[in-house]
């Protein structure tokens, strides 16, 4: 059913007719009318003929300077080549803003144009607007009858009328929230098409279909997007260079780049301009994607920072309920190149989570610590509805998180709930640090999420001293060998820590401690006598 301009991209469809008899219904002449008869309970008086194509809702208009993401499409394409069955089921699951129902809307155009008789395209959001469009559709596939069943009934009879149609037909199932809400629902036959775009990546939409994962774009598509969108009569020639970071900073996140680039052009500023806003980390996101960005007409229904709010809320109510929320201000706080589970997963951690869900303030904590395994399970709902992605078989970089998604999060915190979270993760990679140096890459994903949570919130570990994982970090330099680098992080701290908490402070002399240490270790005897 897939089809498009191009012709490497065209899937041939099987048109072949189905004689088709009461109940499902009666096809009159070759195409032209059809009247369907479902059992008893319609009056089939005054019947109307069905006007085809059938196409009953509007679909989202194509985004501005539209990328085709041609690899994906041909992978989808040799999945149904490959497959054994005339029908398939694509579920195309991904991130928040990753382009899902953009691919879904082309590739529900080129069907069209290749001829799909019953187009319909729907809102899955829930059951109950899943049945209200299957009746809108049953509707419009007998023209004039009467309806006297509830949702459920009719939809049966749509489902049954897919399962023996002789006409060609595409359904898409867009933003479905919860597989469960598909139950009994899902189209069949032959001549049909389905495609499902959600968030989420439960077994439970692998045995309807094939997922596919819509990544962001490649970095030739965010140049290419960004190129096309920034050009054009009046606009300030963007400058490669600048394009080219722009897009790196955002991730290739599609929604990012599309609210981006309208920002840009509203304005009248360059893409250098725009990453210094966007780099300002005391300004929030929605100033930089503002709600009101008309994002080149694309008509994207959320700017970026509430992409992920629906999606966070979902995630807080599956069980163990009231985890998903905290758990994610955590990680938000660290490295969205790789957070190792045994930071998730340690005491401190735990703890924290516990006296969240006791309705606590405090950061000490007044109730038994969560066990691990409610901690890798609210995880695993994480990366489920698509906030995180869990790779269990890494174990130094395990959970990752988009930088955006991140930001979206801890913009919501108030300075102290920051400050708070900021310690108890910091608490944990101090808790989850080996002591030797021969954890070399797990020792260089925790000093990339020290340095991570120290950006987020500098302050909230030098209240009312300077935090462990501040010293933890330096010494880990030494320990696998950086030892210049590891002499030049502690100088960096002695000012520090001397212009925060005054010279004579126990923790200036340990910094001057280390400092003189690690310039020894150097080869700096004199000065490390000196200090």
């Amino acid at each position: 059913m897939e089809a498009s301009g191009d012709p490497e991209d065209k899937i041939e469809t099987d048109k072949t007719h189905l004689a088709v008899s009461a109940p499902q219904g009666i096809q009159i002449g070759d195409r032209n009318e059809q009247r369907n008869f479902y059992g008893g309970t319609h009056h089939h008086h005054g019947m109307q003929a069905v006007c085809w194509p059938v196409v009953p809702w509007r679909l989202p208009p194509q985004a501005a300077a539209f990328q085709r993401r041609s690899p994906i499409r041909r992978a989808m394409k040799a999945r149904q080549a490959s497959s054994s069955t005339t029908m398939m089921t694509h579920i195309l699951c991904g991130e928040a803003g990753a382009g899902k129902t953009q691919l879904a809307a082309a590739i529900f155009r080129d069907a069209l144009r290749d001829g799909a008789e019953v187009a319909a395209w729907i809102t899955a959001g829930s059951r109950t607007s899943i049945l209200a469009a299957y009746q809108e559709i049953y509707t419009a596939l007998n023209p004039g009858g009467a309806l006297s069943d509830d949702g459920e009934r009719i939809s049966e009879r749509l489902l049954g009328w897919l399962t023996v149609a002789s006409r060609s037909w595409i359904f898409v199932l867009d933003d479905v929230g919860d597989p469960a809400e598909l139950h009994g629902l899902w189209p069949t036959g032959p001549m049909g098409r389905v495609l499902v775009t959600t968030r989420r990546r439960d077994a439970a939409f692998r045995t309807h279909g094939t997922l596919t994962t819509i990544p962001v774009f490649t970095a030739r598509e965010s140049l290419n997007y960004l190129a096309a969108r920034l050009a054009g009569p009046g606009l300030t020639p963007a400058v490669p260079a600048e394009v080219t970071d722009l897009a790196a900073d955002l991730r290739h996140l599609p929604l990012a780049l599309a609210h981006a680039a309208s920002f840009i052009i509203d304005q009248d500023i360059t893409c250098g301009t725009y990453r210094v806003l966007l780099a300002d980390r005391h300004r929030k996101l929605s100033e930089v994607f503002p709600p009101n960005a008309a994002a080149g007409g694309d008509e994207y229904d959320k700017a970026v920072p509430a992409a992920w709010s629906l999606t966070v809320d979902r995630a807080d109510a599956m069980s163990p309920e009231g985890l998903a929320r905290p758990l994610l201000e955590l990680i938000a706080c660290l490295d969205p190149n790789g957070v190792p589970e045994s930071v998730i997963a340690s005491r401190a951690v735990r703890s924290y989570l516990a006296t969240r869900a006791s309705g606590s303030a405090s950061t000490v904590a007044v109730a038994t610590p969560f066990l691990e395994s409610d901690i890798r399970l609210t995880v695993r709902n994480l990366h489920l509805l698509g906030l995180v992605v869990h790779d269990a078989a890494d174990e130094v970089r395990t959970i990752r998180m988009h930088g955006l998604a991140q930001r979206a999060v801890l913009d919501r915190l108030a300075s102290p709930d920051l400050a708070a979270v900021v310690r108890v993760a910091a608490d944990s990679l101090v808790e989850a640090w080996p002591e030797t140096a021969h954890y070399r890459n797990l020792a260089e994903a925790l000093r990339a999420n020290a340095a991570t949570l120290t950006a987020c919130a500098t302050e909230a570990l030098w209240e009312p001293q300077a935090h462990k994982v501040l010293f933890r970090s330096g010494r880990s330099l030494g320990e696998v060998g950086l030892v210049a680098a590891a002499r030049e992080y502690f100088a960096e701290l002695s000012r520090t820590a001397a212009a925060r908490l005054g010279g004579e402070h126990p923790q200036v002399l340990t910094t001057r401690h280390s400092l003189g240490w690690w310039r020894g270790a150097s080869g700096h005897a004199a000065d490390a006598a000196a200090a």
